[in-house]
């Protein structure tokens, strides 16, 4: 079996930050969400096949219609990465 780290982890993320702006219901009806950027991206464990990638993401700040969000990816209890994602919400 091979270990390698990927950027697999900070995409979910990332797609976990825009469902979870999208479903607060801060976004109008139709809204887009675009992908801004990440910072900060780190990988500490590598995640293997079979593992369960614990994901949590935490609103840091907002600003009009651009939202940074903290992101976390836990296997075992054990940070495997974080990032954060930055989004741009762009009404209907």
């Amino acid at each position: 079996m091979t270990t390698s780290f990927s950027t697999d982890e900070v995409r979910k993320i990332a797609r976990l930050s825009s469902l979870e702006l999208t479903g607060k219901g801060d976004a109008e009806s139709g809204s887009i969400v675009f992908f801004a950027g990440i910072n900060n991206a780190k990988f500490r464990v590598p995640v293997v096949p079979g593992d369960q990638l614990i994901l949590e993401t935490t609103l840091s700040n907002q600003r009009r219609n651009f939202w940074v969000f903290e992101g976390k990816a836990s296997v075992d209890g054990k940070l495997a990465a974080q990032a954060e994602i930055k989004l741009m919400l762009q009404p209907s």
